[in-house]
Formats: C-alpha cells, structure tokens, sequence
C-alpha cells in the first residue's frame, strides 16, 4: 500500500510541486505517508514547516500536526507547540510558553532537538525567533517506538485529535538548523531554496506538477497519491482532506454566520432561528426566499478569489416540477428579524421580499444546475459564485450583506427546503469554500 524508493529520484525543479494540505475533521483527516525507516531514532532531528490553524483543541486534548507514536509535533489548546519523544522508559514532553499561535493566519514552524543526550532540551522556532519551552517531562532511556510505526499528518489512533487547518512544505532533516537558517526559511516562505539541502530526508505534501490543476482544491480520496520530494514517499488519505497549491489558501466557512427566510404569505413573519430554510413556491405560503451571510473577516484582504463554492444541502423537497435557484448580492444591512417586508427592525425592503431597486444587486452572481423535483433528502447542491464579487466583500469594494437566493420561476410549485445553520447537523449547515491566491 505504501511505497519508498531508496534513493533521492525525485526534485522540485524536475516535475513536482509542493501543495497544502487542508484538514477539517480532527477525528479522521489524515494524510498516511508510511512507515519512512530513515527518519526513524534520528541523533538530531529539525522540523521545518507551515501551519495555519482554524481550530485549537479544547481542555487536556492535543492536535496532532506530525508524527506517529514515537515522536510527534502537536498543537494544544492554548495554541502552543508541543513535542513529545518516547523513550524506553520515560518519554520526553515540551511545550512552548511564549508566543501562542492564533486562528486564521500562516506560521512558519521549526522544531529542532539533538536526541545524543537526554539532557538535551528541543529549540522552538515560530515565525524566525526561538521561543520560550517549558520542559514538563524529563526523557530517560533509548529512543522507542519510531520503528515500524507509520507516520501521518493529522489525526492519529494514540492521539485525541488531529490538526484542524493546513499544513504545507513539511520538512525533515537529520541535522540541527542554525538560527541563520531558520531565520533564511522564514523569510522566504513555503518553497524556499536558500537553506542547504543536506541532511534534508523528508520534504511534501508535492504532486506531479502535472496533476497540479487537478488537485487545485481536490478532496482526497484513498486513491489519490501525494509524493515526497526527497524520496518519493506516497501519502494516502484517510477522511477528506483537501489539496492546494502552496501559494493558495483554502477557507471553508461554515455554519452561515447568519440566515433566515423569508414568505410571502406571512410577510411579517420572522424565522431566523428556523432548522430549515425555504426556496420556491408552495401553494400554502406561495413565493418563499432565503438570506444567507458568512464571516469573511478571516481572509487577508489582498488576496484574490480564486473560487467561491456555496454548498447546500436539502432537507426536503416539496416541488411539482424542476427549479433553478439564483443567487443576489444583497445591498441592506438585514438582521436576524429580515422578514419579507423589512430588512431590519422598522426597515422596509425597497420591494417587499427583498428584490427591489437598493435591495440587491440585480446581476446574478450564481445560479444552481437543474434540481429535479424528486431530488431527495440530504442530497448536496453546490453553486459556483462569481469569484469577482465574491472578493469584493472582503477587499473593501462591497459591503459584505451576504446574499439572498430565489427561485428563478415563482409561478409554479417548485418550493425545496434546505439545512439552515441553526440545524443540529453541522454537516447538512450552509457551508461556503473560499480558493484564494496571496497577491
């Protein structure tokens, strides 16, 4: 299943890319590259690595960034580093006390440690300064439990959670880095050349150059292949990760920082805590529409949209015949009381419903593919949305009011219901997947 090839074959500059590597469920995203022997009870060891983080662990729980049982790099809850070395009879435990890493941002990572004695403390590296550890076990004993053990990003069996966020240009190197040179990997970010490359055996995620455009925003399956630089280790997945390029970031924003639906027939009715929203038209309540509004505070606003995907995901489907939805930029600030005469609280629509001249832009931004009327349950509808508009609420060209969507034909029974964000399962709420390129 998993395969080494025992000489350095492969090389950035001869048809591989690095890529990131994006994990959102700490119980199963993993990324498995094998049991890699000649990274195993290393004298001296340095990992060197990027790390963007969009959930911390909670309590005593550890995530899991890189490792398997004998020697593995976490993050706590605290959003500190923690290194743990397993020795045959007490294992080694450091954590950082300085410099705790925040949500939604890039870190560059070296961890360093010369395992020859057990005296010797490791080095934290966070973005190019050495920071503060604090030794919570003492090792003793021969180093243990590497051999034979597979390595993984991410989730692991021994651990409590895996990472959840990305992590890209991972490397291994059987030497300890200068301050110079993790300062030089630094400043150059994701990629770099200007660090010797000697002792260097592990470096990834990379695909086939090739394949780049293929895996640009690919969910993993188990037959998919990622590939070391040095030694043409082959990494499978397990849950569903996702791959981009290393220049790129991938933002997956869920729930809906705020939705609610409106009807026709009830047009002072407010139902922003409702577990379902409604698209279409239904003879008891006639035209129904629905506003939808994520966070887009977490990404830089210098990058461009590459992508903007909105997934979601029905509950039922009340329609006679097929509908096509149709998505709007809207134009007012409307809250949690938006019904279908007012935006805000003694605020009307321009147009009752919402569709009005200074209610919403009148370009759509995106529209869904046919949904049959015997579409079933908890089936997926995924919408491309205008990367151009999309960016501009977060660029500072929009205001970011979110979005209302409606049936394209309104006189006919074609209503559908959806997931809303208050719905107890978090992976039937509105989720909206976001490709950016740093400029």
């Amino acid at each position: 299943m998993f395969t080494w090839i025992l000489k350095q074959t492969y090389n950035l500059t001869s048809g591989l890319s690095l890529v990131s590597c994006e994990f959102s469920d700490a119980g199963t995203d993993s990324l498995d590259v094998g049991l890699m022997p000649h990274i195993d009870n290393l004298a001296q060891r340095s990992d060197s690595f990027w790390v963007y983080i969009k959930e911390l662990p909670t309590g005593t729980d550890l995530s899991v960034v890189f490792g398997t049982n004998g020697y593995a790099v976490y993050l706590n809850s605290d959003g500190y580093l923690e290194l743990i070395v397993t020795r045959t009879t007490t294992s080694g435990v450091w954590f950082g006390t300085a410099y705790p890493m925040a949500l939604g941002q890039w870190y560059h990572v070296v961890v360093t440690i010369d395992n020859s004695s057990t005296t010797n403390d490791p080095i934290f590296y966070v973005d190019g300064t050495s920071r503060a550890i604090y030794e919570y076990a003492t090792p003793s004993g021969t180093l243990s439990f590497q051999t034979n053990y597979i390595k993984k990003f991410g989730f692991q069996d021994f651990a409590s959670a895996g990472l959840i966020g990305a992590v890209k240009d991972y490397r291994i190197y059987n030497r300890i880095l200068s301050a110079g040179e993790v300062s030089t990997l630094n400043s150059e970010g994701a990629g770099g050349t200007g660090v010797s490359s000697t002792g260097l055996l592990f470096q990834g995620p990379c695909v086939r150059t090739r394949d780049l455009t293929y895996y640009t925003g690919h969910t993993m399956t188990a037959d998919d292949r990622l590939i070391d630089n040095i030694y043409g280790v082959t990494g499978s997945a397990t849950g569903s990760p996702v791959i981009v390029p290393t220049d790129m970031s991938l933002y997956s924003l869920t729930p809906a920082s705020l939705d609610t639906l409106m009807y026709s027939a009830f047009p002072t009715n407010n139902a922003s805590l409702s577990t379902t929203l409604y698209i279409g038209n239904f003879i008891a309540w006639s035209n129904t529409r629905s506003l939808l509004k994520f966070d887009l505070s977490s990404i830089p606003a210098t990058d461009v949209c590459v992508s903007a995907t909105l997934s979601l995901w029905l509950s039922a489907n009340s329609a006679a015949i097929d509908a096509v939805w149709d998505f709007y930029r809207v134009l007012r600030n409307w809250t949690s009381v938006a019904c279908w005469n007012t935006y805000s609280a003694g605020n009307n629509w321009a147009t009752a419903g919402g569709m009005g001249a200074g209610d919403v832009d009148g370009t759509v931004i995106g529209s869904s593919a046919t949904i049959l009327a015997n579409t079933p349950a908890d089936t997926e509808i995924q919408i491309a949305l205008d990367p151009t508009i999309i960016q501009g609420l977060w660029d500072g060209t929009f205001s970011n009011y979110g979005f209302l969507v409606k049936a394209r034909a309104e006189d006919v029974t074609n209503r559908a219901q959806i997931y809303s964000s208050d719905h107890a399962t978090v992976a039937y709420r509105p989720k909206l997947t976001i490709l950016t390129q740093a400029p």
